[in-house]
């Protein structure tokens, strides 16, 4: 009997049962659906969560600190060796300073940043409002975050060109002395605000890095190294830290998120599975009633010439074609929903004056997965009653009433 035949007849069955056929069709795409729905949960979650820390700078810089050495210093002379290292393109050092930061006669503890202006893109700022930030001492750059968490405004325009005054600490440390009693100094310094930056990394002031200088500090709070392709990233970083200093990236926050997800999305298709599983042993039960109910069917079968193999390819056909409708039907359902579900977030996002997000993401090579995984429980559905009706005798199956 030819394959096509067997599908034909394993159709025309289903049509004699259909409230049942459907019944189990159902219990399959719910559980199918369940390990899609909540797996693509994990999915989205983890692309939600890289996609706020990764851009293509962060990919391809390291940031360097000396870690717990006391000996190791973070100088212009560091700089000028990192900067010789084959396949480095820029490093930029900053400065990090406690400062008391005074705005429209409000007071805060705001930390300030010197950075270079040239490489303000590889610390991650940029001007979304006002103007770029030039050589001038007096201009700096306030985070969106300072200005709404600490300050209470809200409509960073009218803030731009205002004056800013800061009260800034410098220990020894920071001055490179690490000899005789630890002192503490405080100078005030008076800017302008020529940009404000909404990025989510940002969260304090960026000032041009030599007003800092000027006072005196000889060490820089950290280093970032940027490389010239993603490729040379762990040579670049192996030679830094032959050099003892500690060296990090972007890259191990992602392979530690790729982890926590994966424990996430295990956790998540179990449920799914067990719900599966309770749709299969449904499954396995339709298969079986239906191998009772046409006992006689299969005796005429058999001697009409059906071979035990046409017999097994029957039942094994009809629980691969429940289970794989089941499945699509499963993952079309899981789909629609975690749709629905991300355009009413969206939604209530964009009136809160949030930005859209997408809980819910199905790669497709994981649907296509499911797909499969769903055939290969039919399949698996089907081999016992497909066994039982093989070992049915013709004479036996005649008589059967």
């Amino acid at each position: 009997m030819k394959m096509l035949d067997v599908i034909r007849i394993a159709i025309s069955n289903f049509r004699v049962n259909k409230l049942r056929t459907l019944l189990t069709i159902c219990g399959v795409s719910i559980g199918i659906g369940a390990i899609l729905f909540l797996v693509s949960l994990g999915y989205g979650l983890e692309r939600l969560t890289k996609n706020r820390l990764l851009n293509l700078d962060a990919l391809t810089t390291l940031t360097v600190n000396t870690g717990r050495s006391t000996i190791l210093k973070l100088n212009d002379e560091t700089v000028r060796r990192l900067g010789d290292i084959e396949n480095v393109t820029a490093v930029s050092p900053t400065i990090s300073l406690p400062s008391q930061l005074t705005l429209n006669e409000t007071t805060t503890d705001v930390v300030i940043y010197g950075v270079e202006k040239e490489n303000l893109r590889i610390e991650g700022i940029k001007a979304n409002l006002g103007r770029e930030m030039t050589e001038k001492e007096d201009e700096a750059i306030i985070s969106s975050s300072v200005l709404e968490k600490l300050y209470g405004i809200k409509d960073y325009h009218s803030v731009l060109e205002k004056p800013l005054m800061a009260n800034v600490f410098i220990s020894d440390n920071t001055l490179g002395q690490t000899s005789g009693e630890a002192s503490l100094r405080k100078e005030s310094l008076n800017f302008k605000i020529a940009s404000i930056t909404t990025e989510e990394n940002a969260g304090g002031v960026y000032v041009n890095i030599g007003v800092l200088k000027q006072l005196g500090v000889e060490t820089y709070s950290s280093l970032k190294v940027k490389v010239k392709d993603k490729d040379k990233i762990n040579d670049v970083r192996r030679r830094i830290e032959e050099m003892g200093f500690s060296v990090t990236t972007v890259v191990d926050t992602l392979n530690q998120i790729d982890q926590i997800f994966r424990i996430i999305q295990i956790i998540l298709a179990g449920f799914g599975i067990i719900a599966l599983f309770v749709a299969s042993l449904g499954m396995l039960n339709t298969m079986t009633i239906s191998l009772l109910e046409r006992t006689h069917e299969i005796g005429i079968m058999k001697a009409l010439g059906a071979t035990n193999n046409d017999v097994r390819k029957l039942f094994l056909s009809e629980a691969a074609l429940i289970s794989t409708l089941g499945g699509a039907l499963g993952i079309a359902l899981a789909w629609v929903l975690g749709a629905l579900i991300n355009f009413v977030v969206n939604i209530l996002a964009n009136t809160a004056g949030g930005q859209s997000v997408s809980l819910f993401f199905t790669p497709p090579e994981f649907a296509v997965g499911v797909l499969f995984f769903a055939f290969t429980v039919g399949l698996l559905t089907g081999i016992y009653p497909a066994k039982r009706a093989v070992k049915l005798s013709p004479l036996e199956a005649l008589r059967y009433e």
